[in-house]
This record gives structure tokens, C-alpha cells and sequence, in this order.
């Protein structure tokens, strides 16, 4: 479990004795120039890996380094001492992100040489999702948990893409991934709850993974309607967004889950403003008092945000 103290505070308060802040201070000290000789030996074998790859600019040699890095930071992980976890963390990661890209590239050619017989996108999608719960569970790792849920994201259909200093977000079945992470939301929550308590974060990660693209999928269908599959009405997925974010909310204010309260009321107020404006359109007058209402919303957030850290 890790805490977080301000030991100069509890100096000046008198809640701690000059020998114990020098004794927290130079663990704290420890702590910090062991995690930055982790990161800069991780970030020198990533470089290296990536050097490699592009001097032979193969798939083959994407796999091997891959799997080489995984396997360091495996080792690391049951061989070596609790001070280089990050390192471990570093390379198992950096393998798996790695191999999972040189796969890619090795299905593209094997595709373009007609080698593959299933359909390209079952391929590659299929087996970077499998690839990344796998080693999520494995490695505990939460980041990869993440992936792994916006890897099955790609799967229905919903995506991002750059282009010239810009980001887009893309859902092309709306009503598809409402239903699909929403379920998936519950499911890894309610699944925390009686699993071991080691997967437990990992669940948990996964869980608000989905919540959060539920969300996107709820975002674009109040704009664009279900999908070209489901014809359903950007009003009715509005109104179901709305009332769906207020019972979320209210959820996690009886469970007393700060987390879903706050993106319940950060998702309310992205519904609300993109109601607004897509009603208003930007007008002076809808801008003045859209934030209006955006300072008391902040307000009433904060309030409700003090009042559940003393509950």
C-alpha cells in the first residue's frame, strides 16, 4: 500500500521528531534515485530494441526482441530484488507492446502474400486482444489491462487516428459499444469483488477502462444516432445518457466511490455542454451562460467531492 505524506508539514506541526523526518527523508531519497536508475535502464534497452528493429526493418526481428525483452524483465520480475520491479515492469511491458507490433506487421505481409487465410482484421485483432489480457493477468500489470480492453474497443468497431496535429475518436456502432462495456464494466467490478484479491486492481483498471468507453460510445451516439446497424435516435440515446450518468452517479455516492462520482459528473458536464451547443450552436449569449453554469457545476463538485472524503 503506498502513502502519501508531506513530512515537512508534519515536522513544522510537531507530529513527527527531527530524527524521524531525516530518517523518511533519505528513504524517500533511496526511493527516488532507484526509480530514476530503473526508468533510465528501462528506457536504454526500449532504445536499443527499437535501434535494432530499424537496422533490419524485419518483422522476425521485432518478435525475437520482444519476446528477449519480456523475458528480462521476467527474469528481473522472480530473480531479482523488490528495488528493481520497475526495471521489470519496464521490460516485460516494452516486450509484449513490441512483439505485439512485429506480429502485426508479420500478419500484413503474411496477408499481403495471401498466406493468411482469415480475414486480416480477425487476425491481428483477435490476437493483440488475447495477447494483452494474458499478459495483464500475468504480469498484474495495469497499463496493460487498459490495452487489453481497448484492444476488444477495436474490435466493435471504434478507433483512433492521427493527421496533422490532430486526434480523432471514432465509434461506428454506438449502441454496439454501449451495451457491450457497460456489461463489461459490471462484470470485471463485480468480479473484483469475489476474485482473488491479487487481480483485483487489474479488474478494476478493466472495469473504468469501459466505463469510460461506454461513455465515448453514449458521446457519439447522441450526436449521430445507433449506428448504420441500429437505427436509434441521437434523442433517445441523449436521454438514456442522461439518466444512465445520474444513476451511475448516485451508485457511487451510496458505495461511496469517489471515482465514478467524479466521472459521472465530468461525462454530465460534456453531455450537458454538447446538448447546449448543438442546440444554442455558439452564440455570445449561450457562451456567457454556459460558463455560468460550468463555475457552479465546479462548485458543486467540489462541495460534493469534500463531503465524501469525510464520509
Amino acid at each position: 500500500m503506498k502513502i502519501i505524506l508531506n513530512i515537512k508539514e508534519l515536522l513544522e506541526e510537531g507530529k513527527i521528531n527531527q530524527a524521524e523526518y531525516d530518517k523518511l527523508l533519505s528513504l524517500s531519497k533511496n526511493q527516488t534515485g532507484s526509480l530514476a536508475l530503473n526508468l533510465l535502464i528501462g528506457f536504454g534497452i526500449f532504445m536499443v530494441c527499437l535501434g535494432v528493429i530499424t537496422l533490419t526493418q524485419a518483422a522476425s526481428t521485432a518478435l525475437i526482441m520482444g519476446l528477449l525483452t519480456f523475458l528480462i524483465g521476467v527474469l528481473i520480475k522472480f530473480r531479482g530484488t523488490k528495488e528493481w520491479s520497475v526495471l521489470s515492469s519496464c521490460c516485460s511491458i516494452s516486450g509484449v507492446l513490441i512483439f505485439i507490433g512485429g506480429m502485426n506487421i508479420w500478419l500484413i505481409e503474411a496477408y499481403e502474400s495471401e498466406s493468411v487465410f482469415l480475414p486480416l482484421a480477425i487476425n491481428v485483432e483477435i490476437l493483440t486482444t488475447s495477447i494483452l489480457i494474458a499478459s495483464s493477468v500475468f504480469l498484474m500489470s495495469n497499463i496493460l489491462a487498459a490495452l487489453s480492453i481497448l484492444s476488444i474497443a477495436q474490435i466493435t468497431g471504434a478507433g483512433t487516428s492521427y493527421f496533422t496535429a490532430s486526434y480523432t475518436i471514432w465509434v461506428s456502432s454506438p449502441v454496439v459499444t454501449i451495451v457491450i462495456f457497460s456489461a463489461l464494466a459490471f462484470f470485471l467490478y463485480y468480479l473484483s469483488l469475489s476474485i482473488l484479491s491479487r487481480y483485483q486492481n487489474i479488474m478494476i483498471t478493466g472495469s473504468r477502462t469501459s466505463v469510460l468507453l461506454a461513455n465515448f460510445g453514449f458521446w457519439v451516439g447522441s450526436l449521430w444516432g445507433g449506428g448504420s446497424e441500429l437505427e436509434v435516435s441521437p434523442e433517445l440515446i441523449s436521454i438514456a445518457w442522461a439518466l444512465g450518468l445520474i444513476s451511475f452517479a448516485v451508485w457511487g455516492w451510496r458505495v461511496n466511490r469517489r471515482w465514478v462520482v467524479t466521472v459521472s459528473s465530468i461525462f454530465g458536464a460534456i453531455h450537458f455542454y454538447t446538448q447546449w451547443f448543438t442546440i444554442l450552436e455558439m452564440e455570445p449569449a449561450s457562451v456567457v451562460i454556459g460558463g455560468v453554469i460550468a463555475i457552479g457545476i465546479g462548485i458543486c463538485i467540489k462541495r460534493l467531492d469534500s463531503t465524501m472524503k469525510a464520509k
